[in-house]
């Protein structure tokens, strides 16, 4: 029966294992997995042999005979939760050598993402000799049996991925902080795993991320500014690679670019356009000045910047100072006009046709963006951020706090600063979640 289900699972959900040879350990041991679906105890237990029980509660048990049917059989460990003594006979079975698995949570998250961990699992670690495994189910946020009011599919991917053993310390002054303590250090390793396992299983680039979502939801408005016209990921993509062609054509190529560019939807278009045509953006301080961004451009060995003629009249910027060392300026304006309708629909053709991006792929170590600082201390200095180092930013926030599909992000920081480029713009294009750029933060009145 295992391996029939194994089997439609690969072929429904492409399901895969990982880590399952490290649950081939003795009892007493705990395995705690995150609980996102109605599914997750199915999932779990094809990668288990027939010793290991599931705790389950038996109070819930009684709703139905489907219920009676999954929740008491010989795979099951039914307690009543609402009993002080529930604790108890888990840790008996365990120090009976017997191997559980425990949903930390007790509930099925809402959100979509780890809820709160019951302190009884600190207990049981505390009490007990259990070791200890995580489970992580990655992509079973997206099935229909779920009760977040995210978006969802009827066979998303889904992966299960096994921890190392993990044996927990259990010397504590008191009963009581022994148990919060451990409870905090089983919720931090299981957020470690799911940054881990995202970051090595998950698209390596903001690109790839971009592309994954626009394969899923073509149609999500992802972009909106201050023009109030949104930009779904189909449009977003779309004019990634109608300009990413331009870029070939106009720029050398593996040449650090200059970015001049406010808070609106060009901008983050043109950068992801630089990664598709294999450029590296250097993302210039325009409130600087134009002296501090001479500076950063003979630092990055910058000798083209693309600007926009309408930005440069209304921050009146001079950049006299940029020309006069032989740096080009190119204007969006004058490269929007050459883009043809030809080109337009030859990308989008070959986005609807074929993996967007087919070209790009990169070492995740490469520089993806070059940052400035500020200059506080003298000379500004140029700070390379690799494409790894983008990824593993966006998953540590995704891992610490929950972030819901319909939640709306605003921002006011401009992409020359590190938290206006990371969190402000790729995050949400990573995620999946619209977005609002504003082009100032110093107009808060207004905003």
């Amino acid at each position: 029966m295992v391996s029939f289900l194994r089997f439609l699972f690969r072929i429904f959900f492409r399901f895969r294992i990982y880590g399952q040879e490290k649950l081939d350990v003795a009892g007493p041991v705990l395995l705690i997995p995150n609980h996102i679906s109605w599914l997750d105890w199915l999932f779990v237990g094809v990668c288990l042999d027939e010793d290991w029980r599931f705790v389950t509660s038996s109070a819930a048990a009684e709703t139905s005979w489907i219920h009676r049917r999954i929740m008491r059989s010989r795979r099951t460990f039914p307690v009543d939760i609402s009993s002080p003594y529930a604790v108890k006979h888990i840790a008996e079975h365990l120090k009976s050598k017997g191997r559980l698995v425990l949903f930390a949570e007790g509930r099925i998250s809402n959100t979509g993402s780890l809820m709160k961990l019951f302190e009884g699992t600190g207990f049981l670690l505390l009490k007990t000799d259990a070791k200890l495994i995580t489970c992580y189910l990655r992509g079973a946020r997206r099935l229909r049996w779920t009760r977040h009011r995210g978006w969802k599919q009827w066979f998303p991917e889904v992966t299960v991925h096994f921890s190392e053993q993990r044996p927990p310390a259990r010397e504590f002054s008191s009963t009581t902080q022994g148990r919060r303590a451990l409870t905090t250090w089983l919720r931090d390793r299981m957020v470690e795993q799911q940054f881990q396992v995202e970051t090595q299983f998950g698209p390596r680039t903001v690109l790839r991320a971009i592309a994954e979502n626009r394969r899923r939801r073509p149609g999500f408005p992802v972009l909106e500014d201050m023009s109030r016209v949104p930009l779904s990921f189909r449009k977003l993509t779309i004019g990634i690679e109608a300009l990413s062609q331009q870029w070939r054509s106009l720029l050398p190529p593996s040449q650090t670019v200059g970015l001049l560019l406010p808070n609106v939807n060009a901008a983050p278009v043109v950068l992801a356009s630089l990664w598709a045509s294999g450029h590296t953006p250097a993302l210039l301080n325009f409130s600087a000045g134009a002296a501090a961004m001479r500076v950063c451009c003979q630092l990055a060995k910058v000798q083209t910047i693309l600007t926009s003629k309408r930005f440069l009249e209304q921050a009146k910027l001079d950049v006299a100072p940029l020309e006069q060392i032989g740096i080009q300026l190119i204007f969006l304006e004058d490269v929007r006009k050459k883009i043809s309708t030809w080109t337009q629909i030859r990308a989008f053709v070959g986005q609807s046709l074929r993996r967007p991006f087919p070209n790009f792929q990169p070492d995740p170590q490469e520089t993806a963006v070059v940052l400035f600082t500020s200059g506080s201390e003298g000379v500004p200095k140029g700070v390379e951020l690799s494409h790894a180092n983008l990824i593993a930013n966006i998953q540590q926030m995704l891992a610490a706090i929950d972030v819901a599909d319909d939640d709306r992000l605003f921002n006011a920081l401009p992409m020359f600063h590190s938290f206006g480029l990371t969190i402000g713009t790729l995050f949400p294009l990573v995620r999946g979640i619209y977005t609002f750029l504003y082009p100032s933060p110093l107009h808060y009145r207004m905003i």
